[in-house]
């Protein structure tokens, strides 16, 4: 018995893309999923990750309070502002998806508390999750909007609004707790 040829768009025709030092190229053909070498905070990439929920595991990577967050590859003057009362808390983390499917960041339960016991959300107003989602792809990060493949590792964030006058910080994520102590962003 014969074996056809390869058609053209098969999977056997086509030749695996090299990575680069800013991507890497999943085996199941999924897209490029960026790798963030330097993310300009303090805490590192080591450490293990934590599962939490829906078949997802959390890193801290570090954190940083930020008063205006805005892109800066672009024409347009494109920011979101925390306002006058309060800052942006953003959180670097290595989330990893353990399913076979894909899944979101999304579909976490997460909030920041202070050491008051006060609760703050993630921002989440369309506008606002858009512009955070393009500033942290013009650094390199995974967007945090996006389907992340099955058993993949990105670099993404969490971004929350928060009023700056007391720390320190927890992220709780499900029933998991990691301390936060942002630094001012550089």
């Amino acid at each position: 018995m014969e074996t056809p040829p390869a058609t053209q768009g098969s999977n056997h025709s086509q030749i695996s893309p090299t990575p680069t030092d800013t991507e890497a190229v999943d085996p199941l053909d999924n897209p490029p999923v960026p790798i963030v070498a330097n993310l300009g905070v303090e805490n590192g990439h080591d450490g293990p990750l934590t599962a939490v929920q829906n078949g997802l595991a959390i890193r801290v990577n570090g954190s940083v309070s930020m008063d205006v967050i805005q892109r800066d590859k672009t024409h347009f003057t494109q920011f979101v502002d925390a306002g006058n009362e309060g800052k942006f808390i953003v959180v670097y983390i290595t989330l990893k998806n353990m399913n076979i499917n894909s899944n979101q960041l999304s579909s976490l339960e997460i909030h920041l508390r202070d050491n008051q016991g006060r609760m703050f959300e993630r921002v989440q107003t369309i506008h606002e999750d858009f512009i955070i989602s393009l500033w942290a792809e013009d650094r390199g990060l995974f967007n945090p909007r996006d389907l992340i493949p099955p058993k993949t590792s990105v670099e993404t964030v969490i971004v929350f609004r928060a009023i700056p006058d007391v720390q320190p910080w927890e992220m709780l994520v499900g029933d998991q707790v990691f301390p936060i102590n942002p630094s001012p962003a550089p």
